[in-house]
């Protein structure tokens, strides 16, 4: 689930860290999917919209949006199409959901790290 000590020692080491270094380290995920979070930030997406905002082709992004909604970083909503059928837009969760899933994350990564150094 977490990346392992020298890679996070990369991201920690000798420079400033920003949020998107500790999203990187607490939550597990790649630069692409800090990316895709952003956009979905400044608004809904369906997954073409997001494809293009992040450079990705549709498969991608996909798959992108599948692992934040199941990391609870990001949700769908169905929406019915007028010609019959329906399709998701995807927003991000909030900061405040964010935040604890990062301190939550923080929490069970201390605890393992105790557990290891007894």
């Amino acid at each position: 689930m977490f990346m392992g000590f020298e890679e996070i020692r990369s991201i920690i080491s000798n420079r400033d860290l920003t949020l998107r270094d500790v999203m990187q380290c607490l939550l597990d995920l790649r630069p692409i999917e800090i990316d895709a979070y952003f956009a979905l930030k400044e608004g809904s997406k369906d997954v073409m919209d997001l494809a293009e905002s992040i450079n990705r082709n549709r498969s991608s992004a996909q798959r992108i949006l599948q692992n934040l909604v199941s990391k609870g970083l990001a949700y769908r909503k169905s929406l019915s199409k007028d010609e019959g059928g329906y399709y998701y837009l995807y927003y991000a969760s909030s900061e405040e959901g964010l935040k604890r899933k990062m301190r939550e994350n923080l929490e069970d990564m201390y605890t393992k790290m105790g557990e290891l150094l007894k």
